[in-house]
């Protein structure tokens, strides 16, 4: 072999890289002419757009909650690493949050309280809650809107009771926050007192549209028209945070001091103060 064709032998056989992932997703790269190397690369595998599909998103004890494909999915904040917990149980469900040590899910007419350690559940009272709209929690009871009536339940027993006048057909998001229930609706943002139901309307009709509502830092937060807001509770008044990025958002919590935004089937991390984000690799625990 002469000087030019062994050149390009070593040249091919440096270029033949061979990478193989382990079971604890240790990446090892050998070259034919170069010793292995190690690295902790976990993020080669990774599969930021892995939540298509998601029905509904909380968080609890500083870990994020998604049910997605029928599975409810327990997801690190900081890395977004994840674990299957249960059965894939959860096809259809149309609301989720928590409250205390548990997560509570409205699917196929019931509502369900979940252990967030292995999603083993229990149901709660009869199959009444077909058509749930949302769900949030606020002190120590839960509050469902349904039927275009807004409903305070105990999370112990799941029975419930009406909060004032059916009036709240078409709502689109709704969370809580110093002691009052927010529900955009009508293209309304209402202040909803939870002792007796009775509402005040913040600001204009600018809602239409709302994709996803919850609250942070004394503020709310609402994804409407591909845009996040950042909303003060007072008033109804508004900024927007960051470029119309947030089209087709599918599900939006907040933990710490961070939002988390499914949407493109990917799961952001966003800055509340000024709409920065950082998607996280969805890693297989």
């Amino acid at each position: 072999m002469n000087g030019n064709s062994s050149s390009r032998f070593a040249h091919f056989a440096r270029s033949l890289v061979f990478t193989l992932r382990s079971a604890a997703s240790t990446i090892f790269v050998c070259a034919l002419v170069a010793p292995c190397v190690l690295t902790t690369t976990a993020d080669a595998f990774a599969n930021p757009a892995a939540w298509g599909g998601t029905e509904g998103m909380a968080a609890l004890q500083g870990r994020i909650y998604i049910v997605q494909n029928s599975r409810l999915h327990r997801v690190r904040s900081m890395d977004g690493g994840w674990r299957v917990l249960g059965d894939p149980a959860w096809a259809g469900t149309e609301a989720i949050t928590a409250l205390g040590h548990r997560l509570y899910i409205v699917q196929n007419k019931r509502l369900h309280r979940v252990d967030p350690a292995d999603g083993k559940w229990q149901v709660l009272g009869a199959p009444a809650w077909a058509g749930t709209e949302a769900m949030t929690a606020l002190g120590h009871r839960l509050y469902i809107v349904q039927n275009s009536r807004l409903h305070r339940v105990n999370p112990t027993n799941g029975k419930w009771q009406v909060l004032g006048d059916p009036a709240w057909a078409g709502t689109e998001a709704m969370t809580a926050l110093g002691g009052r229930l927010y529900i955009v609706q009508n293209s309304r943002l209402h202040r909803v007192d939870p002792t007796d139901g009775t509402w005040q309307v913040l600001g204009d009709p600018a809602w239409a549209g709302t994709e996803a509502m919850t609250a942070l830092g004394g503020r709310l937060y609402i994804v409407q028209n591909s845009r996040l807001h950042r909303v003060d509770p007072a008033d109804g008044t508004w900024k927007v945070l960051g470029d119309p990025a947030w089209a087709g958002t599918e599900a939006m919590t907040a933990l710490g001091d961070r939002l988390y935004i499914v949407q493109n089937s990917r799961l952001h991390r966003v800055d509340p103060a000024d709409g920065k984000w950082h998607v996280l690799p969805s890693l297989p625990q």
